[in-house]
């Protein structure tokens, strides 16, 4: 299931000043590593419940056919888990979607940047959006991601016309130097596999009325780029990454002692360089390895003492000509899929058989 290619009805409401595809196709892992990246906090830097995406909810999907669907479980979770769950499945779908029709690649969490003191609004009740990305065309994109197991009804009515007027009253200040180019609310109406209806992405677009306008504290570029990256390094629990982008990061007391970062270590993919974490779960049936990583590029790029500079070429060129990794063979006893995102992010699986696992070495 995490390997096959998925593909989302799309739907877009109103009128709309782009075209909205019919359908957006992803793998499972695609939609999983989204949801990681959209969702990990940068100050949560070994926190296990970074990983949960890739764990639990990879469990929650199911065989459908090539729609997108969960599992009937799904309904005996409580009600805060189930609209939890719902929350971050539509993060990761409105990535993809921004990913794949706009050619979004970072993202700036919009939440988080106020809190941090990198985004300062004109108003303090504040409606904000979910996300700021950078567009390829040197444009800025507003997004608010949704999602919910209620049907597409409920999306249709009442998530889309929520975010539309969450996006509406939102502006950028004179310190952002690119122009929005949209405003786009993606609400996820997500299926179970008992369900009768089939889960699509509804789209929206708001004209703006901004009555609340966002100031950066920085070089807007540069804190977008921060703020993705951040996620990143706490995803992949990438302290030495982690440290040189956010250096006054809150830190646990037992974290707060003097030390060297630690750099993670490096995994070949196909003879591509990548750095991150590995979680292995072993079983009399064989083992499963998880790995998480960024692409060490971009990560040597990342750490560069010019900050300024590493993100122009960043920008310019490397996310431009990554690396495809994620067509991979499986053989009858190892097999093993990859999902590699526009932003140099990885996600790697890798199940062995017992027989296997069991080799030395």
């Amino acid at each position: 299931m995490l390997g096959r290619s998925l593909n989302l009805p799309a739907q877009p409401v109103g009128r709309l000043p782009f075209p909205v595809p019919p359908r957006i196709a992803f793998t499972g892992l695609d939609l999983l590593l989204d949801i990681g990246v959209a969702c990990t906090q940068p100050h949560t830097l070994y926190d296990p419940s970074n990983l949960y995406a890739l764990l639990r909810y990879g469990t929650a999907l199911v065989e459908t056919g090539r729609s997108l669907a969960l599992s009937s479980a799904v309904a005996e979770l409580d009600p805060h888990k189930k609209m939890v769950l719902s929350d971050e499945f539509g993060c990761g779908v409105a990535f993809r979607a921004a990913r794949s029709m706009f050619g979004a690649a970072v993202f700036l969490d919009v939440t988080t940047a106020i809190s941090r003191g990198w985004l300062r609004p004109n108003q303090g009740n504040l409606r904000r959006p979910d996300y700021v990305a950078l567009l390829p065309s040197g444009d800025m994109l507003l997004f608010e991601a949704k999602g919910s197991q209620s049907g597409p009804t409920y999306c249709r009515k009442q998530q889309i016309p929520s975010g539309c007027g969450q996006l509406a009253a939102v502006g950028l200040g004179r310190g952002f130097t690119r122009k929005i180019a949209h405003r786009v609310v993606v609400a996820t109406a997500i299926a179970k596999d008992s369900s009768v209806w089939h889960s699509q992405a509804l789209i929206g677009d708001p004209p703006g009325r901004p009555k609340i306008v966002l100031e950066p504290s920085g070089p807007p570029d540069e804190l977008i780029v921060r703020s993705h990256y951040t996620r990143v390094a706490s995803l992949t629990a990438d302290e030495e990454l982690l440290d040189h982008l956010f250096p006054d990061r809150p830190r646990p007391e037992w974290a707060s002692g003097p030390g060297a970062s630690v750099t993670p270590d490096i995994v070949e993919i196909r003879g591509e360089p990548f750095r991150g974490r590995e979680l292995q779960i072993d079983s009399a049936e064989g083992r499963l390895r998880i790995f998480v990583g960024v692409h060490d590029g971009i990560r040597q790029l990342l750490l560069s003492p010019d900050r300024g500079s590493a993100v122009s070429l960043l920008l310019d060129h490397k996310l431009k000509a990554l690396p495809q990794v994620s067509s991979l063979t499986p053989s009858a006893k190892v097999k093993e899929w990859a999902a590699l995102s526009n932003d140099g992010c990885v996600l790697y699986v890798v199940d062995e058989l017992a027989e296997v696992a069991d080799r030395p070495g």
